[in-house]
């Protein structure tokens, strides 16, 4: 999350213009990694909390 930060307050620094242009590209791009880190943490935690469960069953 933190490279996701730092590409949108860099952009936030160099977007001088009216029109987005490339800044508004990086910040979309950013977005979109941000969205994909996040989906794969909450896969993540799913995978360890099944492999968990499957594990605290009785024997």
């Amino acid at each position: 999350m933190l490279v996701v930060t730092a590409i949108c307050l860099l952009a936030l620094i160099a977007d001088t213009g009216k029109k987005p242009g490339l800044t508004g590209w990086l910040v979309e791009g950013a977005f979109l990694l941000g969205a994909l880190r996040a989906i794969r943490l909450l896969w993540l935690f799913g995978m360890l909390r099944a492999r968990n469960t499957i594990m605290s069953w009785p024997s």
